[in-house]
């Protein structure tokens, strides 16, 4: 079987390669690319010959063109296809009996038209020969050293008064991959990079993903050593967990940025767990990239701005963060943001403070100077000694990185501040942030200035604190290395019914015993039965009405605690009997079950989301849950390191350490449980969801008190999960 990754060099670093449907007229998509690529050739960029295929031609220019592939002087390793859908099929199939070992096809009018019949055919053709295929309906892709060109895009329009202006920047030669499902995003991300100063390592479109996926492209970038950078503008994974298998093992090499569009929730009306509502598309999304290490950008801005910062500078060591400014009101909205974000503005310590002072010695308003953190040394300080200032704070190892807001307008401040300043923080060796505000051309020179020399710039200070915070989060968030486990695709407990449904109270009981999870002792009235039969327990006892057809039973009354001996026991039967005939539902009986210590309510649930297989939900429990809806969210299974720090990110974690000299809950008892727990859909593909609320956590340990689960019926796996990162920690 073929390696998802395989034959992916050949879209970069083909021998050859065919442009089929190149014509005399140039405006046609592929007579531009067929010019972007001679262009690249006569540069001496592009190595491999490019051969025009066009059966209306002799000949291109001065270059022959040939009728079909068939006729070319050597097979093409690359075949590009601009031509309309239903023609592009016939000609991949030709290309790729040739032997032709991938295509581009830039042709739009398939899927996305609603001609997915047009799709299967022509990828079962590649297929049948192992080509692989980039699109239908792409721009495809720039590589920046070999040359590879396809974007259709003309770099300058003429104006009615016959004047050509700039209408694309192109792209810099450099670290940055860029990854997109919108091949316009993707052209505008490379613009903003090349207006940053920021080179490109490539830019591809993935347009249908008939064949090559996002997954693919993360895999090869990651393993590509003039990739520094991997940025991807992603509307939704195609394999959730191969997603997660390749952005874990490239973001241990490089930072992996993502800026993920249309988090919307879904499955808010599934109607058995209050799990199912609160698992969507963004807690889902967000926890894969957590457990990738991936870094998530919010918006189009954040994503080249990461870019750009990741490109241009080293993690910081730490996340103390220095502000210096010569304004004050920008540096306090600079330490607000750094608050915002979890960095730390801790203020100068005495012998920084000592150093700063040097710097300013003949100033006259340094006794009235406050110098803290931020540092504002007002707009009355020279560029000399702003910058020696700015040094010498930064020089201290209380810092790790800095932000520096030159207001420029002061005149104070020389022309020459990114020259001075932008050498000063590029020997310190600590990253550092620039924010040059305004809208002059003196602005844009400073900024420019700066970018030059390799120090970012944003015209804002929220972005470049941003930019910090999102390089010390890969540097707490780089994955570990990659655990290699698979998804279960049959059964590990043999005992889980074959039809779709609720699982009854023995089933439940059987499989909480399996996993480790504490539960009451408990007996099962059956509907035939009597009081007598929960005898066995200790008292008080709560007794819960057992109906497939009443999924949230507490809502309904079908729910009675504090029964203190066996009368009790008999009342609660007869209560619950006539409960179910009242409400219509079916009569299984009741389940007779020990109460348990009192101690903190906790939701944890499990469900299986169609991209990402089985994931977990832990938070605050109760009936209480979804109006509350304190829930930390993972892709399973997680060890017993990832479950306590997902315990600790909800308010729930506070209540469990101990909150206003509360009793502390048992947390490592909870890691294991919520650990042992994650397992459970994980190894059981016909378990749909599964659900404990609450689960009660006390000082001396964890309760798992209600239990309900469905079974899908299914019993095969829908995807491989190798890979997953966190599944062989659970016992650190």
């Amino acid at each position: 079987m073929r390696a998802p990754s395989q034959g992916i060099r050949s879209f970069f670093e083909p021998k050859s390669i065919a442009v089929v449907g190149a014509s005399t007229d140039s405006a046609k998509l592929a007579s531009i690319i067929y010019s972007n690529l001679l262009e690249n050739r006569e540069k001496g960029v592009l190595k491999a010959p490019v051969y025009p295929v066009n059966p209306s031609h002799s000949s291109i220019g001065r270059n022959r063109c040939y009728p079909d592939v068939r006729s070319l002087p050597e097979v093409p390793e690359l075949v590009v296809v601009a031509v309309p859908a239903t023609l592009a099929v016939r000609l991949v199939g030709e290309s790729a009996r040739e032997g032709a070992k991938a295509a581009i096809l830039i042709s739009g009018g398939f899927a996305e038209a609603g001609r997915n019949d047009l799709e299967g055919e022509m990828l079962a053709a590649a297929r049948a020969h192992g080509m692989r295929l980039l699109g239908p309906n792409t721009i495809g892709l720039v590589d920046k050293y070999s040359g590879v060109d396809t974007l259709f895009l003309k770099p300058t329009k003429r104006l009615g008064s016959g004047r050509e202006v700039v209408s694309m920047l192109r792209p810099r030669r450099g670290g940055v991959a860029v990854i997109s499902q919108s091949g316009h995003l993707g052209e505008v991300i490379s613009e903003e990079l090349a207006a940053n100063h920021v080179g490109l390592r490539a830019l591809v479109g993935t347009g249908n993903q008939l064949d090559v996926s996002v997954e693919d492209l993360i895999g090869h970038f990651g393993g590509d050593s003039r990739c520094s950078v991997i940025a991807v503008y992603l509307e939704g994974a195609r394999d959730g967990r191969r997603f997660i298998r390749e952005a874990s093992r490239a973001a241990a090499a490089k930072p992996v940025i993502v800026f993920k569009l249309g988090k919307t929730k879904a499955g808010a009306n599934a109607a058995l767990t209050h799990t199912a509502s609160l698992v969507g598309d963004l807690e889902l999304y967000r926890a894969a990239f957590s457990k990738a290490g991936v870094v998530e950008a919010d918006s189009l801005q954040s994503l080249v701005d990461y870019s750009v910062a990741f490109a241009l500078l080293k993690p910081p060591a730490g996340r103390r963060l220095l502000v210096t400014t010569n304004a004050g009101g920008v540096g306090a909205i600079a330490a607000d943001e750094a608050g915002r974000l979890g960095l730390r503005v801790p203020p100068l310590d005495w012998t920084a403070r000592d150093a700063v002072k040097r710097c300013l010695t003949g100033l006259p308003l340094l006794s009235a100077l406050k110098l803290g953190n931020p540092l504002d040394l007002t707009a009355t300080v020279p560029t000399g000694p702003y910058v020696e200032a700015t040094a010498a704070a930064l020089a201290s190892p209380g810092f790790d990185s800095a932000v520096v807001l030159p207001t420029h307008q002061t005149p104070a401040v020389d022309p020459d501040i990114a020259e001075r300043m932008g050498a000063a923080l590029k020997a310190s060796g600590k990253p550092s942030c620039v924010s040059v505000m305004g809208r002059s051309p003196l602005a844009q020179m400073i900024q420019d200035g700066f970018l030059e020399r390799g120090i970012p710039s944003f015209p804002t200070p929220e972005r470049a604190v941003r930019a910090l915070a999102a390089l010390s989060s890969y540097s707490d968030s780089k994955p570990a290395t990659v655990a290699a486990a698979s998804e279960g695709t049959a059964d590990r407990v043999s005992y889980l019914p074959k039809r779709e449904g609720p699982l009854p109270p023995k089933v439940l009981e059987m499989l909480m015993s399996d996993y480790g999870i504490p539960s009451p002792r408990s007996v099962l009235v059956s509907p035939g039965g009597d009081a007598a039969e929960a005898g066995g327990l200790t008292f008080p006892v709560v007794c819960k009405l057992i109906s497939r057809s009443l999924v949230h039973k507490s809502d309904r009354g079908g729910v009675i605690l504090g029964i203190d001996d066996e009368s009790g026991v008999a009342s609660a039967v007869a209560k619950l009997r006539g409960l179910a005939a009242q409400l219509g539902v079916e009569w299984e009986g009741v389940l007779v079950q020990e109460m348990a210590d009192q101690g903190v309510e906790v939701l944890l649930g499990s469900t299986r989301d169609p991209t990402f297989g089985p994931a977990l939900a832990i938070g605050g429990g109760g009936k209480y849950a979804e109006v509350v809806r304190d829930t930390a969210v993972a892709i399973a299974p997680v060890g017993r390191r990832e479950a306590r720090r997902l315990i600790l990110s909800t308010r729930l974690g506070r209540v469990l350490e101990g909150y206003r000299g509360e009793a502390r809950g048992d947390i490592t008892g909870l890691s294991r449980v919520v650990s042992d727990f994650s397992r459970i859909l994980f190894e059981n593909p016909s378990i749909g969801q599964v659900e404990v609320n609450p689960l009660i956590v006390s000082a001396k340990g964890v309760t798992a008190v209600d239990v309900r689960a469905v079974a899908s019926g299914r019993r095969q796996a829908s995807a491989p999960a190798a890979g997953i990162r966190g599944d062989i920690d659970a016992h650190p």
